[in-house]
């Protein structure tokens, strides 16, 4: 991940696909850790409104995928599981 952080680091402003790459490896190594808050920060230093073609796709896919992590879904339907449980 430091290899990551060194891409984007000194920039400025992110813009080249090095570093909307670098980005993406960050992300997906904190939704690995459990980090999402973390991961969706990360993914959120590209000012999406600025992107187009296949980066602004991607990046919105990155984007889902962290904020849609198969585990926080199991701990939502647990919750809800629970929820329905407790109140018939």
């Amino acid at each position: 991940m430091a290899a990551y952080r060194e891409v984007i680091a000194p920039a400025k402003q992110l813009g080249s696909a090095e570093q909307f790459s670098a980005v993406q490896g960050i992300a997906r190594i904190l939704t690995k850790h459990g980090q999402f808050d973390e991961a969706l920060a990360t993914l959120r230093k590209v000012d999406l409104e600025k992107q187009g073609g296949f980066w602004r796709g991607s990046l919105l896919l990155s984007l889902a995928d962290a904020a849609a992590d198969p585990r926080l879904r199991k701990l939502a339907e647990e919750k809800l599981a629970t929820k329905e449980l407790n109140h018939p």
